[in-house]
């Protein structure tokens, strides 16, 4: 009993995005339940709060474990689920042939939940990676009206959010400023930080090339106080990162060094976990 009473606390904390607080009651209610099914939904709980920490290597690790358990219950349609979140990490971690061999295969389970345009959307992320951005930016624009007419705000950000940085490696950058800016206006609407700030990081991308350095700056450094405040460690670095990047272009290079350095340990940090 007490397996689901530690796992009903910590989906509370997950619905207020205290993934730290969430994860240790997670860890504890995955060790205490003896059914199998729980055991893979825990895990799969695990695995997203992993990621939302930017602990990718351990996320990849709690969603195999999760993939196996819902295996052996014949839950095909969950494993389906779980392989959207081994895809995200591959692609994290830079191997996209690896997430592309999830992709490539005929998978015979036809689901409703995850949505067809969700699964696209990870396909046209994993060619986005592997430098296929025509195809990309095909799948997504074939997304983007099906998941207006569904009025699915959580999936059409994602869409947006994953259409703006196809834009930009093609070279648009204004079109993907403008993305970018509609994925963050519908996370905010959503109350999602994270996409939040991610967004926030497109934009900074782009605002940096179109020579507005001082906003990309501001767009960094306010994505860098989410993740902050959230604990997510990758995207610490990666506002960092940004933020050196922007000074490296305006305001005062003296300042790009220390900025790269903390993002370089913090980097390291995560590699650790």
């Amino acid at each position: 009993m007490s397996s689901l009473v530690d796992f009903s606390q910590a989906e509370k904390l997950l619905s207020q995005e205290k993934y730290n607080l969430a994860l240790p009651l997670l860890n504890s209610a995955f060790k205490q339940s003896q059914d199998t099914f729980l055991k893979a939904e825990i895990a799969w709980r695990q695995a997203e709060t992993l990621r939302a920490l930017g602990r990718f290597q351990d996320a990849l690790k709690a969603y195999q474990v999760s993939h196996r358990f819902y295996g052996t219950c014949g839950v095909a349609s969950e494993q389906v689920r779980v392989l959207l979140g081994v895809s995200s990490c591959l692609r994290v971690l830079g191997q996209y042939k690896q997430a592309q061999k999830i992709w490539a295969k005929n998978l015979k389970t036809k689901v409703s939940d995850p949505c067809p345009e969700e699964i696209d959307i990870e396909k046209a992320l994993v060619q986005r990676g592997l430098g296929h951005h025509g195809e990309a930016r095909k799948i997504l624009s074939q997304c983007l009206p099906r998941l207006a007419q569904k009025n699915n705000k959580e999936i059409l950000q994602q869409a947006l959010w994953s259409l703006g940085g196809v834009d930009r490696f093609l070279g648009a950058y204004a079109r993907a400023l403008y993305a970018y800016e509609k994925a963050e206006k519908i996370a905010v609407q959503i109350k999602d930080a994270s996409a939040q700030a991610y967004a926030l990081c497109g934009q900074a991308g782009c605002l940096r090339i179109l020579g507005k350095g001082k906003t990309s700056y501001q767009k960094y450094q306010k994505a860098h106080a989410i993740f902050k405040k959230l604990k997510d460690t990758f995207g610490e670095a990666y506002g960092l990162c940004g933020m050196g990047n922007a000074e490296r272009v305006w305001g005062d290079p003296k300042k790009t060094l220390p900025l790269y350095k903390s993002s370089a340990k913090l980097y390291a940090q995560v590699g650790d976990e």
